[in-house]
């Protein structure tokens, strides 16, 4: 980012920059009602340390949000989503081995987002990444429950199938839900 016509904070987003810009200026405004210059202290010091938290947690959701996606992406590309993956409801593939490697390649990206959220300390505390925390656990349940349920051995018990047919319905849907739950991260959500 170039401030002052210095370039500063080299691997800081414009995100990040936009709130330690924002922070130094409720700093300093908020000084200009204090009383006297301990308060105008404390204040400016408070606040200035708010936003640089909320700073540091933007660029950790960057960092996370950036490892992630090309990992979705392959994943979309190798394997479908939604509708056009295998593991969906309405395909004839659900109950073979290629949805059970959906299911694995899912669960290995689920699980990768899961470690980097927790390496880089994104949402200590702070409910940040509670929406991708969701559904990686929520991919976990399905991987483990169609595994358990032998689902790609074509089962012919009605009652399983149908668990398989939920299961399956999860994991079509895993890598666009992983995405949103990065985006709500960078939300703080």
């Amino acid at each position: 980012m170039v401030f002052g016509g210095r370039a500063w904070g080299v691997g800081v987003s414009r995100a990040a920059g936009v709130v330690l810009v924002t922070a130094l200026a409720a700093g300093c405004t908020q000084g200009s009602s204090a009383r006297n210059e301990g308060d105008v202290a404390a204040s400016a010091s408070a606040s200035a340390a708010a936003e640089l938290g909320r700073a540091a947690a933007v660029v950790a959701a960057e960092r996370v949000q950036g490892e992630v996606s090309p990992l979705l992406d392959e994943l979309a590309q190798a394997h479908g989503e939604g509708s056009a993956s295998a593991c969906a409801s309405s395909s004839e593939r659900l109950f073979t081995q290629e949805c059970a490697v959906v299911a694995a390649d899912t669960w290995e990206v689920a699980e990768r987002a899961l470690e980097l959220v927790e390496a880089e300390g994104a949402d200590q505390g702070t409910g940040q990444f509670g929406v991708l925390r969701g559904v990686v656990e929520e991919t976990r349940v399905a991987v483990e429950g169609y595994e358990a349920l032998s689902c790609a051995d074509s089962p012919t018990d009605a009652a399983v199938r149908s668990e398989c047919l939920e299961h399956g319905a999860v994991l079509a849907q895993a890598g666009p839900d992983l995405r949103d739950g990065l985006i709500a991260g960078l939300a703080g959500q």
